[in-house]
């Protein structure tokens, strides 16, 4: 059923008119060309936001077509067929850039057929450096190819230009099959959370670059007019453990320190997507996704006793931590009036996924954690520069079993008005203490980070 309804999405696309730059794109005035009315929002970050007009709705036929792809992606994905899933995985990285450069071909757009064959080649080129340079282990630990995710990053590469090229009416269907193809590497064991969000985010941002290369030409609209918008951006970097304990049950487990178990102290290769959305001049709301897996695999230094099961000192062990988190933010901006300087209040609705899980021959005991919490959440950021922020902000959960505190520090350049790029080092304390698990983390991490306005 997944592929007949893909095969639908490509023969829609390459029967679709040619959506020419003029009528799908606006472009913003340079920011020193904008009236001084405007003058408080440039110099406060917000000048490559707040002036872009959606392209184009939504049609029933699309909506459709995404909830049946949805659809057969959530009964796949939780039918635990390992077989399925993995050659489910397998459609979508050659259905979706197969389609973006056919399409093109079949409407004698050749410019939009190089502009996809480009985009699609130098997605695969980046990861395949990626994997080479990196050479993270994959979670069944079958190889040191993980990172990035290269299903991952063909799918959304190809989804990606289906969406800028031909709007959303046959870009939200290739997105939500992009998706299940990155779920699925997940759910089949075959990469991290990050991996995919690594691998969708060169895909995304590779498309993104060659839409204005080859289409950059739009037509202005006055830059005073505020319209909502999106931004989307992507880290790309390593955490670090300065400490992992673990006990499970809580109460009479053993404690031992995962950051000092095998090389697991080594930084590991990571990646996390943020999704923003401006309702107003004033108001954010955020989708964040940090993920955080470990597995290795290494020998019990001594006796450990944990979820009910005891392993002897010298047994072979394959230990695997998961610390995935989800977070919702709304935030406003309190300082509407001071031209430099933001100040960003709201609230912040965790999602911690976590857990800890130990295989060996004697036996393979496992421990889940799942946690919601609201937190407060406070950012400063100042212009040193037209185009230059430093932001810091912080985070912290009050839940008395599930406390803990975040500390972020950026450093962010305004490439153009859509485009932004810098540097974040993030800083977490989260300990977990409940009647199952307690685990005690404090983990840093350093991201590149590439965000784009749309």
């Amino acid at each position: 059923m997944l592929l007949r309804a893909t095969l639908v999405l490509v023969v829609l696309v390459a029967c679709a008119p040619g959506a020419s730059a003029d009528e799908t794109r606006i472009e913003v005035r340079e920011w020193t060309q904008v009236p001084s009315c405007c003058a408080q929002r440039l110099t406060r970050g917000y000048w490559y936001r707040c002036y872009f007009r959606p392209r184009e709705t939504v049609d029933r036929a699309s909506l459709a077509a995404s909830a049946g792809l949805a659809v057969t992606s959530g009964v796949i994905l939780s039918s635990g067929d390992q077989k399925l899933i993995r050659r489910s995985s397998d459609v979508g990285p050659w259905l979706l850039p197969g389609a973006a450069i056919a399409a093109p071909v079949v409407q004698g757009d050749w410019r939009s057929a190089a502009q996809a064959a480009l985009t699609v080649g130098l997605a695969g080129g980046v990861t395949f450096v990626g994997k080479e340079v990196i050479n993270k282990q994959r979670p069944s630990l079958t190889s040191d190819r993980s990172y990035p995710s290269g299903h991952t990053t063909a799918a959304f590469a190809g989804a990606a230009f289906l969406y800028e090229r031909y709007g959303p009416r046959y870009g939200i269907p290739a997105y939500v099959l992009a998706v299940h193809t990155g779920l699925a590497r997940v759910v089949g064991n075959k990469h991290f959370l990050d991996d995919v969000i690594a691998g969708a985010g060169v895909g995304m941002l590779t498309a993104g670059l060659f839409e204005e290369l080859f289409h950059g030409h739009c037509k202005p609209c006055t830059p005073w007019s505020w319209r909502p918008c999106w931004r989307y951006e992507f880290g790309f970097g390593a955490f670090w453990q300065d400490e992992n304990v673990v006990r499970a049950p809580a109460a009479g487990g053993s404690a031992f320190d995962l950051a000092r178990l095998g090389d697991w102290t080594d930084p590991r290769a990571s990646a996390r997507l943020t999704v923003e959305y401006f309702p107003s001049r004033y108001d954010e709301l955020a989708l964040r996704i940090d993920p955080a897996e470990i597995r290795t695999r290494t020998t019990a230094p001594a006796s450990i006793s944990f979820g009910g099961a005891v392993i002897p000192a010298g047994a072979p062990i394959d230990a695997r931590w998961l610390g995935n988190e989800y977070r919702l933010r709304w935030r406003r901006d309190w300082l509407p009036c001071n031209r430099c300087l933001a100040l960003r209040a709201g609230g912040t609705l965790v999602f911690a996924d976590g857990g800890v899980e130990i295989d060996s021959p004697v036996s393979s005991p496992s421990v889940r954690s799942f946690r919601v919490a609201p937190c407060p959440h406070i950012a400063l950021a100042y212009d040193v520069l037209p185009r230059l922020t430093v932001s810091v902000l912080g985070e912290g959960v009050p839940e008395v079993s599930f406390f803990g505190f975040d500390f972020e520090a950026a450093v962010r350049y305004r490439i153009t008005p859509r485009w932004d790029a810098g540097v974040t080092y993030r800083w977490w304390w989260r300990p977990v203490d409940s009647s199952r698990l307690a685990d005690d983390a404090s983990t840093q991490a350093l991201f590149v980070t590439v965000g784009r306005s749309f």
